[in-house]
């Protein structure tokens, strides 16, 4: 084989390296989107529509983060639920300064707490900037709230990671079962739980959704062949990388696959999501 003939080969395979990582590692912000209709809410009533952030890791979309605020804008959520690692330990604050001053005042935002905020050593400073920003921080906690004229329960769990940082030591099922004793509340649960994995703690309680993040879409994707490569906690093939699960107790489980962007950790096929629910009468 001649050496002109070996150049144009090698050209022709970079080429289509070339154009498969373009395809390939798309960080355009993509939306999924899923629709539920339930009794719980009145026949003529306008629905609920929450938007889910999830897995951001201070990561800066566009110019000033206004390729995600305008996203969100434009959406005209009810609701805005976030679920854990919105920051992270190694990057700095400006990526979650620059979302949370510019979402703040379109809906209130529930935020539930994932393990990269407590590998920050600042981290009840960095919890205390986040509230100044009205975020609503659910710590092992369950709240009422009224939306469009109906109640609803949100409840927010913290990540196992938090035993470090508080003096309770309580496992994640004694927490869970703890804030979640609502008989007395037949309206719309929601859970807000940074991590998917632990869905047979979640089956144990009539939670209507569950919001959580974690896995990151598994990291790669090959389309209508595989839903995820690895995920924390999961492992290879995760079960629970990205997407909407039903599980046996009937709780809708909603799996963002985040929206942070990391040149160490390539999303293949994978670009970043941000969620948004729409719950309607039956």
């Amino acid at each position: 084989m001649n050496h002109k003939r070996v150049k144009i080969y090698v050209a022709i395979f970079v080429f289509i390296i070339i154009i498969f990582f373009a395809v390939a590692i798309d960080n355009r912000i993509s939306t999924a989107t899923y629709e539920f209709h339930i009794d719980k809410l009145p026949k003529n009533h306008a629905g609920i529509k929450i938007i889910q952030i999830s897995d951001l890791h201070n990561t800066i979309h566009g110019n000033q983060q206004d390729a995600l605020v305008q996203k969100i804008v434009e959406a005209k959520p009810d609701l805005i639920f976030i679920t854990g690692d919105l920051v992270d330990e190694k990057t700095k604050f400006d990526g979650t300064e620059l979302l949370l001053k510019n979402i703040k005042n379109i809906a209130p935002i529930y935020y539930c707490i994932g393990n990269h905020e407590f590998y920050a050593k600042d981290f009840f400073e960095t919890n205390k900037k986040i509230k100044q920003y009205g975020v609503i921080c659910l710590e092992d906690e369950s709240v009422v709230v009224a939306v469009n004229g109906i109640n609803l329960l949100i409840a927010g769990l913290d990540d196992p990671k938090y035993y470090r940082k508080k003096e309770y030591k309580g496992d994640t099922a004694t927490r869970l079962e703890k804030i979640s004793q609502t008989s007395d509340f037949s309206g719309l649960k929601i859970l807000l739980s940074h991590r998917p994995e632990l869905v047979t703690l979640y089956e144990k309680y009539d939670y209507d959704f569950i919001f959580s993040g974690h896995a990151h879409g598994g990291q790669v994707i090959i389309p209508h062949v595989l839903n995820g490569l690895l995920a924390p906690n999961q492992g290879f093939f995760p079960k629970y990388a990205g997407g909407l699960y039903r599980l046996k107790n009937d709780s809708n489980l909603i799996v963002s696959r985040g929206l942070s962007i990391n040149i160490t950790q390539p999303r293949i096929f994978n670009p970043p999501e941000l969620v948004v629910v729409n719950i309607l009468p039956k």
